[in-house]
């Protein structure tokens, strides 16, 4: 047949069957059992079978001689399918019965079941003396076994290839044993190729074939010229181990960034490569605010933000630079190299600008403006140490005074440091030396000027220096625990001062200030409840102030400990609101009275239209809440007016008074405690008209054509005075002239559109400012459009219709504050109801466990006792009374006159001297009481004392 006859499958087989059958080496196929399906001529022919003979009832076992077929049997065949193959040596059986010695290697073959279906069997019959040959299978059965009874991967390596192995080295391989034996060692372990045996021991790597990557502890000990014995053992877990633990000691595990440890050496390496030829540069970086947020966020929410801020890290370092966490929120970064101070600077700025952009977790946005310290090697600093602190002292000047997010080291750092440190002891002593004071800041009620608290600030008298500015030596305190120290003292001045003004005959609420860390102190309600109790000041008197930190930080505890300060009676403010991160949702569980309006809000209220915004959702939300509203920082009267007219409820700022000593403020109470500081001063009841225009005589024009109808009219020619006007008056319409400046004129309708919205916005306007126009129409900021030069009965005419709106919209927002106002009425009705009945069902509760209390205890009384109505029906016994009346049995529904012989007037009966009487042979005193008289019980309580002597009751 011509093998290209043959299809491709068969094709390739049969020139492979040609190969099997022509090879010296005995070959065939036997199952997992030993079964023989099939021997190739040279076995045959040495087993006196021919090629027609059948295989059926011969298995491997037959073939050997019985020593070796026990062997195959026991050892061989159970080891091929285990471990995959078998190598080793036996005796086949000849038909003459002789036996030849030969080399033996038995594969085990798995189809796709995992299951041993076949087993290859090759055998090459060993050379020399039958007698040697014999005793080298035996020492070879006996090799093999020791080996592989080793417990380690053992190899015998001749000239750098592997002369046998147990397969245990196969394993650790991951090989079969057959492809060890022969092989040379470059080719299984590259790894081990060059080892050099007279080192004696050595740890190497093992990349497997599967990918996997292995350690070997390899001990190899060399006999003769070229013989090796290999020892191997797996110490991958002791690798991993150390890989871990050096990964832990390098790298952050939140970030991925390089800890303190190994920022600090590859800085070093960086100054030991560069010497002092490179420039390289070292940033101390702050993210204030991170821990509020990560405490407020959960520890797996904190982790994720970490992660993302160490892959804005990495993103941004370039090759040389490296980055480092050394703690919560602060940062290092090494950029190298660099050309001078101003690339570094700029490297930085891009930096920030990545730090900048917010991250966002569960649809929620945090935003973090980092501040940065920067030192230059050499400098300032040729090692690790001293670069490290520079940048640390350039980060925290910026920190502490508030200037540029990014500062240079200069020796000037170090000099303000080390006077910051002299005046941080000075002030660990300005206690107990009497240099602290208290000034109080009145706090104003909106609606009548009426002065309704003061809030208590701290001062420092230094003995050298003279009044030191809060501003500097607060930081100070916060730093360390001298703010717990004068906390208290605050708390325990305040309290003491106003108790002074009650026993005087003026009660005055005054603010404390309590700082994250006082807060966190276990017993701080002790520290509260004894400064009342020392101090003797009602604790209604007492407000605490609190920062959005410290209730973002740990929530559980901190409505526990809220609560424990409103069972005291004391008041509750949330300072600084706006400026943090705590969501309403908190703000909902939390027992706050007070929500405080940040200054910085304040400040720019009459002209940022965000910020007015955001004071009056302040506002709005805390009444909805059923809070008030304090406003910080008020200096204008404008500002005091626009609050007012949006609903805040207290002031306090520099426009009403500065912060006084305590004979002022009690001088201020004895003259009544009103501060009317023109805020408070009856407006305008007539209609006002604001004319908005850059221009004197359009101004001048506008202001004239309107004068006839009685207006009360306002002019201003720009923004400041404009705003001004719209915050201390209630205008009801702007007439804005877009001759001139066109922009401002368009800030002030979009400002007036949401800082004032009921107020009737019209412009004038000529074909010049069209593109204007079209704009302020399409954003809804102008209510009407007049043409310049319009006749003065137009603009009488929109202004007109401008009151109308504007009386519409001033009658609608009057419903809905009257709606809002009855809706808050109603809640607070329901609130008061639902804490009613909470209130009743707890004292109905609790007096059901006193009368179950009364009830066992009148049963356990020793003295027989009962209680009975009108007519004589028992109505109440005690097991005594049961056992002396009724020989135990009930006593209730029975008539007191069946059981006592002696006569009871019973509608008379009270507190009566005792009468006696006879039951079972023993006499008793009967002590009747009628009840009802402390209670609303109604009937007659009877008593029998047993009569132990004369006169005895």
């Amino acid at each position: 047949m011509d093998i290209s006859d043959l299809d491709p499958i068969a094709a390739t087989a049969f020139p492979l069957a040609e190969i099997i059958e022509s090879s010296p080496d005995f070959i065939g196929v036997a199952d997992a059992e030993g079964r023989l399906h099939f021997l190739n001529r040279a076995a045959r022919r040495t087993l006196g079978l021919n090629e027609r003979s059948s295989l059926a009832g011969l298995s491997l076992t037959t073939l050997h001689s019985a020593e070796s077929a026990e062997f195959l049997a026991a050892t061989a065949i159970p080891e091929a399918c285990r471990r995959g193959a078998w190598v080793g040596a036996n005796f086949l059986r000849t038909p003459d019965g002789s036996e030849i010695p030969v080399s033996q290697t038995l594969v085990a073959h798995r189809p796709g079941n995992g299951e041993v279906a076949l087993l290859s069997v090759i055998m090459r019959p060993l050379g020399g003396d039958r007698v040697d040959a014999a005793r080298l299978v035996k020492e070879n059965h006996e090799l093999q076994a020791v080996l592989e009874e080793a417990g380690a991967g053992v190899a015998l390596v001749r000239s750098g290839v592997v002369a046998r192995a147990n397969h245990c080295l196969a394993g650790l391989l991951g090989r079969q044993l057959p492809q060890l034996i022969g092989a040379p060692v470059g080719t299984v372990w590259p790894e081990a190729a060059n080892l050099d045996a007279a080192r004696g021991r050595a740890e190497l790597p093992l990349a497997r074939a599967d990918g996997s990557m292995i350690w070997l502890d390899v001990s190899a000990h060399r006999f003769g010229e070229r013989s090796e014995i290999w020892v191997c053992r797996d110490v991958t877990d002791r690798h991993q181990r150390e890989a871990e633990l050096h990964r832990l000691a390098n790298f952050d595990a939140a970030t991925g960034l390089f800890t303190r440890h190994a920022f600090r050496q590859a800085l070093a390496q960086a100054i030991a490569e560069g010497g002092t030829e490179i420039l390289l540069a070292v940033a101390m970086i702050d993210l204030p605010h991170f821990e509020t947020v990560a405490e407020s966020l959960g520890q797996r929410a904190a982790e994720l933000l970490l992660r993302l801020l160490g892959q804005r890290f990495t993103e941004t370092c370039r090759p040389g630079d490296a980055a480092a966490r050394l703690s919560g929120h602060r940062f290092c970064l090494m950029l190298r190299p660099v050309a001078n101070a101003e690339a570094a600077v700029a490297r930085l700025r891009e930096l920030q600008v990545a730090l900048t952009v917010p991250l966002e977790h569960e649809g929620v946005e945090f935003n973090f403006n980092p501040t940065m310290g920067l030192a230059l090697y050499p400098d300032h600093g040729v090692v690790p140490e001293a670069l490290l602190r520079n940048a640390s002292s350039a980060l925290l000047q910026t920190t502490r005074e508030g200037g540029e997010s990014l500062e240079v080291y200069s020796s000037a750092i170090t000099e303000r440091l080390r006077e910051r440190l002299a005046l941080r002891s000075d002030l660990s002593h300005a206690i107990e030396n009497g240099q602290l004071f208290l000034a109080f800041q009145p706090q104003v009620d909106a609606g009548n000027g009426m002065m309704v608290g003061v809030e208590a600030l701290v001062r420092w008298r230094h003995p050298r220096l003279g009044l030191v500015p809060p501003a500097l030596f607060i930081p100070l305190a916060e730093d360390s625990s001298l703010i717990v120290a004068i906390g208290d003292w605050v708390m325990r001045e305040s309290c003491r001062q106003a108790a002074q003004w009650r026993e005087g005959g003026r009660e005055m609420k005054v603010a404390v200030n309590l700082s994250a860390r006082q807060f966190r102190q276990e017993d701080l309600v002790t520290r509260v409840t004894e400064a009342l109790r020392v101090s003797g000041l009602p604790a209604r008197l007492l407000e605490i102030e609190l920062t959005e930190s410290v209730l973002v930080s740990d929530p559980e505890n901190v409505v526990r400990t809220l609560k424990e300060l409103k069972t005291l009676g004391v008041q509750l403010a949330l300072d600084d609101f706006g400026t943090g991160y705590s969501s309403l949702s908190y703000l909902m569980r939390f027992p706050i009275d007070y929500l405080k309006i940040d200054r910085s809000f304040v400040s720019s209220v009459t002209s940022n239209a965000d910020h007015s915004a955001i004071a009056r959702a302040i506002i709005g939300i805390a009444h909805s809440l059923g809070m008030r509203t304090i406003a910080e920082g008020v200096e204008d009267e404008a500002q005091a007016a626009f609050l007012k007219n949006n609903g805040c409820d207290v002031f306090q700022g520099f426009f009403f008074a500065y912060p006084m000593s305590p004979d002022e403020v009690r001088g201020l109470l004895d003259r009544g405690a009103r501060l009317d500081a023109g805020a408070f001063r009856p407006r305008n009841r007539e209609r006002s008209v604001l004319v908005f225009a850059p221009e004197a005589s359009t101004r001048e024009a506008l202001v004239a054509g309107l004068a006839a109808d009685g207006y009360q009219l306002f002019a201003a020619p720009d923004l400041t005075q404009a705003f001004d006007i719209l915050a201390r008056y209630a205008v009801g319409v702007v007439v804005c002239d877009f001759a001139g400046e066109p922009g401002q004129a368009m800030q002030l309708l979009r400002n007036l559109r949401e800082m004032h919205p009921r107020c009737a916005r019209l412009a004038v306007a000529d074909a010049d400012a069209a593109a204007h126009i079209s704009q302020a129409v399409n954003q809804g900021a102008a209510y009407r459009v007049l043409a310049r030069g319009a006749a003065d009965a137009e603009l009488r005419r929109a202004v007109h219709e401008g009151f109308l709106a504007f009386d519409r919209a001033t009658a609608n927002e009057r419903l809905q504050a009257e709606l809002r106002h009855a809706n808050d009425s109603l809640q607070q009705l329901n609130h008061e109801l639902q804490q009613l009945v909470v209130a009743r069902t707890e004292r109905a509760e609790h007096d059901e466990v006193s009368l179950d209390v009364i009830r066992e205890m009148l049963l356990a009384v020793p003295l027989p006792m009962l209680g009975y109505d009108a007519e004589g029906t028992i109505a109440v016994a005690n097991y005594e009374a049961e056992r002396v009346l009724a020989g135990g049995a009930l006593l209730l529904g029975q008539s007191v006159t069946d059981l006592l012989d002696v006569p009871l007037t019973l509608a008379e009966a009270s507190q009566t001297l005792p009468q006696l009487a006879e039951i079972e042979g023993s006499d008793y005193h009967v002590l009747l009481r009628r009840m009802g008289q402390q209670s609303r019980s109604q009937g007659t309580m009877l008593v029998l004392v047993p009569v132990r002597g004369e006169g005895d009751v």
